[in-house]
């Protein structure tokens, strides 16, 4: 699919910054938005920092996250990794989100979230969630099948990743 994101290299100047965060269904429909610390960028991948207690806008409440979390986005993954991090130092675990690859727009970071969805502890045991909500949204926003393509070879990707192990995916033995 021709969605590719120029590149994160302009978010090389911002580093130290905040920069919002915006995630829409494939239609547009409103998802998340909150704002997050620019900690590294290159034209490829972007690394960002959230503080416990950032509020988030979701599509119908507003959610105030008690842990720290590193965010992973890359310019040709159509995924991107949330490392969460327990008040003691620990790590939590992950989330992972199958999402349209994210593009720097004007001062925002943006994708289209794909329902498709990953939890992994942090003894690196997985679970797929939200597939359901999958199904149910192909047909009902009406996902191209190149669009449900690519979000298949992501969720397998995803899944790859945690089980060698890949960065970010790091279990502490």
């Amino acid at each position: 699919m021709g969605m590719r994101s120029p590149g994160f290299g302009t978010l090389a100047d911002r580093i130290g910054d905040d920069i919002r965060l915006r995630s829409t269904k494939i239609d547009g429909a409103p998802h998340f938005e909150w704002t997050c610390r620019v900690i590294d960028a290159s034209p490829d991948a972007v690394v960002l920092h959230q503080a416990a207690g950032t509020p988030i806008k979701t599509w119908k409440e507003v959610w105030t996250p008690n842990f720290d979390a590193w965010i992973y986005f890359w310019r040709d993954r159509w995924f991107n990794v949330i490392q969460s991090w327990d008040a003691g130092g620990s790590l939590s675990g992950y989330y992972c989100n199958v999402i349209t690859p994210a593009r720097v727009v004007g001062d925002e970071l943006c994708w289209a979230d794909l329902d498709l969805d990953v939890s992994v502890q942090s003894d690196g045991t997985y679970q797929v969630l939200d597939e359901e909500e999958w199904v149910r949204n192909v047909g009902r926003l009406g996902y191209a099948p190149e669009l449900v393509a690519c979000a298949r070879r992501a969720m397998d990707e995803l899944i790859a990743s945690i089980a060698r192990r890949a960065f970010p995916f790091w279990f502490g033995d």
